[in-house]
């Protein structure tokens, strides 16, 4: 599983070479984190990664591939099915 630091070396440090995983991370996983399922992250809490810093680094990237995954995330977010977090809901 990927963390919020390797996002960060991404978005610092774009390149091409890394394009190859983050389609594999893209099609494998990133869904998994809108929806909070995270559950076999192996490192820190604070290390977790979030969706917006994984779009922060594909957008970082700044070329065709990238451009065409955050199509296809513009395309699918809006119909997933995104879990509510209770924490926040006042009864």
């Amino acid at each position: 599983m990927l963390s919020n630091t390797s996002l960060n070396l991404l978005k610092d440090f774009p390149d091409t070479c890394f394009l190859d995983f983050i389609e594999y991370y893209h099609r494998r996983f990133f869904y998994r984190i809108i929806n909070n399922q995270t559950d076999d992250f192996s490192g820190y809490q604070y290390d977790k990664v979030d969706a917006e810093s994984f779009i922060e680094a594909v957008a970082a990237q700044q070329n065709r591939r990238g451009a065409l995954i955050l199509d296809t995330m513009m395309q699918w977010l809006p119909k997933i099915k995104c879990s509510r977090n209770l924490d926040y809901v006042i009864g």
